[in-house]
């Protein structure tokens, strides 16, 4: 027999058992979880920032990123980089941001501005020279697209099902896994590709950015939160997991 649920007494013990869907919750593990992620090569929680705007990785790997202009403040608990349509955070082109095999990336993101300008917030992508990589954008339609590029020039893409609206948190995830899929999460609702998928991506010299793209510009107007770089194609559970362990610090 199926005891029923007591939500006077779970509200009652909430003090010494902790809630899975609680901000405190997501607070003290959010860290140590996106540490845990397989072949992870960068993860800036925006929580360790230097007297110079320097924004520091703590995989261990030491992938600090150049601040162009960008500010940092927090909500009830969670440390944000806030873009303000004119500045992003980078790191020059090197062996450990150039992934051509499986890849996923991905962040908590709100923007603070209303559909309209296409804002990249994640990327290795230069139009300029055919130096196209990878990235993740919002469109001017508003949905999350992810788009790759195998020689630099020509890209495939796919599109979240859901658009982002302006002061609202997202979690968007993109995930390329060779010759097989490309897919974009957003707040855990999966669109994915699975037909002319390339081999590999493009090796380009652009460099990795967030809220913007390589040579400074399609910049994000809004809060990022946990971007994280992996080289490998992390599985739909994983991604699940790190939605659901940290949403509720944004209310989501």
């Amino acid at each position: 027999m199926t005891s029923p649920r007591n939500d006077a007494l779970i509200n009652n013990l909430s003090g010494d058992f902790q809630k899975r869907y609680e901000p405190n919750f997501a607070f003290c593990n959010a860290i140590s979880m996106y540490q845990l992620l397989p072949s992870l090569r960068g993860f800036w929680p925006m929580s360790s920032v230097n007297e110079s705007g320097s924004v520091f990785d703590i995989s261990g790997q030491g992938r600090t990123l150049t601040n162009s202009a960008v500010i940092f403040n927090y909500g009830a608990l969670a440390p944000y980089a806030t873009f303000n349509g004119a500045a992003y955070l980078y790191r020059a082109d090197e062996a450990g941001t150039s992934i051509t095999g499986g890849l996923t990336l991905g962040c908590w993101i709100n923007f603070t501005n209303a559909i309209g300008a296409e804002e990249e917030f994640l990327s290795k992508y230069l139009v300029a020279g055919n130096q196209r990589s990878f990235a993740v954008r919002r469109k001017s339609t508003g949905e999350a697209e992810f788009a790759i590029s195998n020689n630099g020039t020509t890209t495939i893409g796919i599109n979240s099902i859901a658009t982002m609206t302006n002061n609202t948190w997202y979690f968007v995830v993109a995930r390329y896994n060779p010759s097989t899929e490309i897919a974009v999460f957003l707040n855990g609702i999966k669109a994915t590709l699975a037909v002319g998928v390339y081999a590999s991506l493009y090796d380009g010299t652009a460099s990795f950015a967030i809220g913007g793209r390589s040579s400074g510009s399609t910049y994000t107007t809004g809060n990022i939160i946990f971007p994280f770089l992996c080289a490998t194609n992390l599985s739909d559970t994983i991604v699940g997991l790190v939605f659901e362990q940290t949403r509720a610090l944004f209310g989501v």
